[in-house]
């Protein structure tokens, strides 16, 4: 039966493979400000002022406990290796050994002398580390924070890191000058010493723009400021990771320029979860102050 009421037809069908078109304009959801961005585990991430906290900077958890350990005991290897070089009869055996050499290949002899002990040295300090590494079945590249790095954004924080770090160094030197503070001057002894013998001064720049950076930024970044930070936070990380590579250089005075250059060079790692950055920020600034020094000397006319 019916009532004479006409019904509006009834809706067509919805095909399932057609996806259906609101009425409304869907406004997406904003993202939470509380949610960071979480960064690739392997690839590059982008540059952060703020670093990235939270997030590790390796794929092996050290601990602090660990992290502490490797770096005392770099301490003591590398005061027990250089209080061992200065003992008479070392020195004597050495100098034994160059004068057997020739007259022309003394120089050579001596530098590269130098640069198998400093090689050595560093293979010292950073072997327990790496052992560390193969004992947990990590790879050695992760487990110290190597990864690809963005380009420019890494360069200009190497250009803006030798700034800042040669900066500071002008103020402590004036500052030093102004208390009459005896400060040694280690690197121009080095240059003199290099500038006379060919290989010496090749030698020079070799082991302090590139054999010092990749090992020290190896041991206090990629292993000690990293396994502190997963444990204390950020800032004790980089003050305490700091303070231990200020004495891993064994001069009182020159301490406290080398530590806030570690400041640096950690706050660099932190914004770009690359150990390559701190290495070329560290191996930069060797290299500028090296040059700078060389350019002083032949001023002043003690070259």
């Amino acid at each position: 039966m019916t009532d004479g009421t006409v019904l509006p037809p009834a809706p067509a069908p919805r095909d399932p493979m057609v996806a259906a078109t609101p009425d409304t304009e869907v406004v997406p959801t904003p993202p939470d400000p509380l949610v960071s961005e979480t960064p690739p585990p392997t690839g590059s991430a982008p540059v952060r002022l703020t670093g990235w906290p939270g997030v590790p900077l390796t794929s092996v958890s050290w601990g602090w406990r660990a992290a502490l350990g490797l770096a005392f005991l770099a301490l003591f290897t590398n005061a027990a290796i250089a209080s061992l070089a200065r003992l008479p009869s070392v020195q004597r055996l050495l100098r034994a050994g160059i004068a057997s050499l020739p007259s022309a290949d003394r120089g050579w002899g001596l530098w590269a002398g130098v640069l198998v002990v400093s090689v050595v040295t560093y293979v010292v300090l950073l072997t327990p580390a790496l052992v560390s590494i193969r004992r947990k079945g990590a790879g050695i590249a992760p487990a110290l924070g190597f990864r690809p790095v963005r380009l420019w954004p890494s360069v200009g924080l190497v250009v803006a890191g030798v700034w800042i770090g040669f900066s500071v160094d002008i103020v402590y030197s004036i500052s030093t000058a102004v208390l009459k503070l005896r400060v040694p001057n280690t690197n121009a002894e080095m240059l003199r010493a290099g500038t006379k013998s060919p290989f010496g001064l090749i030698a020079v720049f070799l082991l302090v723009a590139v054999i010092a950076p990749v090992a020290e930024e190896i041991l206090f970044r990629g292993v000690v400021f990293s396994g502190l930070r997963d444990s204390w936070g950020e800032g004790w990380a980089i003050a305490a990771s700091s303070v231990l590579f200020g004495v891993m250089h064994l001069e009182p005075v020159l301490m406290i320029p080398t530590a806030i250059l570690g400041v640096l060079l950690a706050k660099v790692f932190s914004m770009t979860r690359s150990l390559w950055v701190p290495i070329a920020l560290h191996s930069a600034y060797n290299a500028t102050i090296m040059g700078f020094g060389l350019l002083a000397l032949r001023a002043t006319g003690k070259l």
